[in-house]
């Protein structure tokens, strides 16, 4: 049997397993605590490595396997990444073929649930954006087997998903270990915020929620932003603002709370108050303490 590890041969022996799932219990005992297995290679097939289908393949049976080794980091990255290649191909898709392939969407969708599940287990801290991505794809699911689902909502449906490819491109970001946040990029966000709310609120009024979903995404990311932004730089705050950022770190992480939370239940009404009410003046007051951080 040819044993590899990330594609490369490798001296490894087997003593006592007998079948391909123990040969993956074996191997993830011995490495390092760093280090996990992401995915499991046996003679062309692709299999996860808690399988339990691995137990029904002997090892006498086993020509050649390859077991993929990184960091959570790197796998968590690697998923996203594959993630958004997924999500690139139903847009593709469907543009070109509507509806007809929608059985295939399910199953791609199932996956990524589960993949962002996988995600948010293996990352240091959670992520709002995990559940708002899980959220809008138990939306989208419903909406393409729902008999009276339109193809003229199809346009729509597909700026939904493409919005949907920034946010995976931002839970990239976070994930590695490089992560680093702008000064001036994120008070143009708050900006731009600051702009687009009023748009927001009154799609939402009307009931163009669809239309909103995109633009509710980036408001949501630049909020966990800004508080990410606020916990990695409270030290370089002057002592006189220092007491001030920590109520408005609180009270922003709150706000965000009850934003995401709605945002799972579907309550667009209440995301439209937020919005209206008590976003704007917050994210001017965080504009004015960010400025207060020296970089």
């Amino acid at each position: 049997m040819l044993f590899k590890i990330n594609g490369e041969p490798a001296d490894v022996v087997i003593e006592n397993e007998k079948n391909a799932l123990e040969i993956v219990r074996s191997f993830q005992k011995v490495l390092e605590k760093h280090l996990i297995i992401s995915a499991i290679e046996i003679d062309n097939k692709y299999f996860t490595p808690d399988n339990q289908g691995l137990i029904d393949i002997p090892v006498e049976d086993i020509h050649e396997i390859n077991i993929e080794v990184g960091t959570q980091e790197e796998i968590a990255v690697s998923l996203l990444h594959e993630s958004k290649g997924m999500l690139n191909n139903v847009i593709n898709d469907m543009k070109k073929n509507g509806f007809t392939h929608t059985a295939q969407y399910n199953e791609i969708i199932d996956w990524l649930i589960e993949t962002l599940k996988s995600v948010n287990s293996i990352t240091a801290f959670h992520l709002n954006e995990i559940k708002i991505l899980t959220t809008t794809l138990h939306q989208i699911k419903a909406y393409l087997n729902d008999s009276e689902r339109e193809e003229a909502k199809i346009p729509s449906l597909c700026n939904i998903i493409e919005n949907m490819i920034q946010f995976f491109d931002s839970l990239q970001l976070k994930i590695a270990n490089n992560f680093k946040i702008d000064r001036d990029d994120l008070l143009q966000a708050l900006e731009n915020c600051q702009t687009e709310l009023p748009e927001i609120s009154e799609s939402l009024q009307v009931g163009k929620d669809r239309e909103a979903f995109g633009k509710i995404h980036t408001v949501i990311n630049v909020l966990e932003t800004c508080s990410i932004y606020f916990r990695q730089n409270h030290a370089e705050m002057p002592p006189d603002y220092q007491d001030e950022a920590e109520q408005s770190f609180q009270e922003l992480n709150s706000l965000l709370s009850d934003i995401v939370v709605a945002f799972e239940r579907g309550d667009f009404v209440l995301i439209a108050d937020l919005f209206e009410y008590e976003l704007p003046d917050k994210l001017e007051n965080y504009k004015n303490l960010i400025v207060q951080i020296e970089e």
